[in-house]
């Protein structure tokens, strides 16, 4: 039996790889800053850091490939068999959406959405699950307006996150495709986060649409919590914001939608399912439809 442990070993050893690499844009060559990097087989993944760079732990080398991807770029898959250590991989940009003319710079209406009074004790983070983002639909009450900004509730530590904004998809009711194909990044230790979009020009086309928060996996972001299993302490690392919430019975069911490392939207776990996160959309309408 020992002999066996012992010539499994080295196998064992070598089916693991830890991997380097950077992220770059093919036109500039200049980093890609918090660039997602997850594994397609593990369902798991870091972020690039600031710099462009990062570093992951492979279990699987010889079955897994990378889908690195980041907003305003086109996501790329890379197989890990092969990996030379150091490799910078580049990232096409994507095609800019359509331009939208505005001609009166004065809203015509407002509309403030899922409006709330307090933040909530209530909070929701990620780490133990294999999701990166989550998504939050918002009904709009007419079509053809602009999301002006954002307020929301996170806990009161300092963090580094993105916000996303989707349009809905007809087929499945998730999110489909960006409706800002900018970098919208909050670096805040507010509790109450305000967050002006007037200048990014989003055009909801529908009549519902998809907030997303984005969470960054790097160190900064880091959050060790300490439980005991059986008498022995375990760590679990969760990574900030840790988002407010409140309880809802009335929300219909695809309110909150999950991204993975793989690329793939699915409805949030059933624990979700009466979970209301603390985001308020204004909107507003202009002189001149697009």
């Amino acid at each position: 039996m020992r002999l066996l442990i012992l010539l499994l070993f080295p196998a064992l050893a070598f089916g693991q790889k830890n991997c380097t690499g950077s992220v770059i844009d093919e036109t500039t060559g200049k980093p890609v800053p918090y660039a997602s990097i997850g594994l397609v087989k593990q369902n798991r993944g870091v972020s690039a850091g600031e710099d462009g760079t990062f570093r992951i732990e492979v279990l699987f080398p010889a079955a897994d490939s990378f889908r690195i991807s980041s907003v305003g770029y086109e996501p790329k898959l890379v197989a890990v068999a092969g990996w030379k250590d150091g490799t910078p991989v580049t990232l096409k940009q994507k095609g800019p959406l359509e331009e939208v003319v505005i001609l009166s710079h004065r809203p015509q209406q407002v509309y403030t959405l899922n409006r709330f009074g307090h933040c909530s004790s209530h909070w929701h983070w990620v780490g133990l699950e294999a999701v990166y983002q989550r998504a939050q639909r918002i009904e709009s009450p007419e079509p053809g307006l602009f999301l002006n900004g954002l307020e929301l509730c996170k806990d009161g530590s300092e963090s580094i996150f993105r916000i996303r904004i989707y349009d809905v998809d007809p087929v499945t009711g998730g999110p489909s495709r960006d409706l800002a194909d900018t970098v919208i990044e909050v670096r805040s230790k507010e509790s109450h986060v305000s967050i002006d979009l007037e200048t990014y020009r989003i055009a909801i086309p529908g009549k519902a649409f998809f907030v997303a928060i984005e969470w960054l996996f790097i160190p900064f972001n880091e959050d060790v919590q300490v439980t005991r299993h059986k008498g022995k302490k375990v760590e679990h690392t969760y990574y900030k914001p840790a988002m407010r919430s409140v309880n809802d019975r009335h929300l219909k069911p695809g309110h909150l939608w999950q991204m993975n490392f793989r690329g793939t939207w699915e409805e949030a776990y059933q624990s979700y399912a009466n979970t209301n996160f603390q985001i308020t959309a204004k909107m507003a309408r202009y002189g001149e439809k697009f």
